[in-house]
């Protein structure tokens, strides 16, 4: 049972409103779960005690209203009780805060950059030193992340769900797609270069600028308005591709980077593949299957990865 289906035959349970069946459903759930933990929402201003206070007078009210006849349900709403009270007494969190997610490091783990898909398979980039903070998911009215340090961003398009990224004080919407934000540690600069479409770059006062394509502007003072310049993103963004363009390279040696690079684990099914040279270029954005699918394919190889989520690499030697 996945966690909102939970929440809505607890919330029946609680309101009195849950029919026999669904209160079979729950029911079986917590004898499946004995060795878990389950995960309940306070409603906004509530706190624990209050819930557990709430949870607990409706379970008796529940059992008293029990038919005499049925006996057996006594030791049965027992049993419900001890669940409800005991292995359910969980882990609380409000509904107004979302689980986060946060990818940061220093510059102290290397200058490589780091990959990020994001829940909905927006693509970031994130340069060494940086931090991005983003929800598990995005199911609210907008996706809204933050970032401190340097980013690219490759974003998802979505009429109805705005993207936007938190800087400081700034606040830069998603028009259109692919563009960086810098906003170092500790620094009220901020500077957001567009490669292609289009975005809104505000804070709480007044709009700064609408950009597009090949535009950038740098934000040093936020009560000042800032001017909009024209720029070569070429040039500008080549440090995205960093690491990401290789010659001759030992497949075991790129599978090293690539695991920094994206979090993951490469496993080799056949130890001499790792000696193999494999060559490529790359844009950086590229997720790590589009990266192994074409490196592979020059070494007549093949990529799986496993339920753990680990990439295993079949192929064989090379001469």
């Amino acid at each position: 049972m996945d966690n909102n289906n939970l929440h809505q035959l607890i919330d029946k349970y609680l309101q009195g409103t849950i029919s026999a069946e669904e209160k079979e459903h729950l029911l079986l759930w917590y004898r499946q779960q004995q060795d878990q933990e389950g995960i309940w929402e306070l409603e906004p201003g509530e706190t624990e005690p209050e819930v557990g206070a709430r949870m607990k007078a409706n379970i008796w009210k529940n059992m008293e209203a029990a038919p005499v006849r049925k006996r057996l349900y006594w030791p049965y709403a027992a049993v419900a009780a001890t669940l409800l009270l005991a292995s359910f007494v969980v882990f609380m969190r409000n509904k107004s805060v979302q689980p986060e997610q946060q990818v940061a490091f220093s510059k102290s783990e290397g200058t490589a950059n780091r990959f990020v898909l994001l829940p909905d398979s927006s693509r970031v980039v994130l340069r060494a030193g940086s931090k991005l903070s983003y929800p598990t998911t995005f199911d609210k009215e907008t996706r809204e992340v933050s970032l401190e340090g340097e980013a690219y961003f490759d974003i998802t398009h979505k009429d109805r769900q705005p993207f936007i990224i938190h800087t400081g004080d700034i606040k830069t919407t998603v028009l259109g797609t692919a563009f960086t934000i810098r906003h170092p540690l500790g620094s009220k600069q901020i500077e957001v270069l567009v490669e292609r479409g289009k975005v809104r770059v505000e804070d709480e006062k007044q709009v700064f600028a609408t950009l597009v394509a090949d535009q950038k502007i740098d934000i040093r003072e936020p009560q000042s308005k800032p001017t909009v310049e024209t720029i070569n993103t070429a040039s500008a963004l080549i440090w995205k591709k960093q690491d990401m363009a290789f010659d001759a390279v030992a497949f075991g040696d790129l599978a090293k980077n690539l695991e920094k690079r994206y979090a993951v684990k490469v496993h080799f099914m056949n130890p001499d593949l790792q000696n193999c040279p494999v060559s490529g270029k790359f844009t950086g954005s590229e997720t790590i299957e589009e990266v192994l699918l074409n490196i592979c394919a020059t070494r007549n190889a093949a990529y799986h990865k496993t339920a753990d989520g680990v990439y295993e690499i079949q192929g064989t030697g090379c001469p």
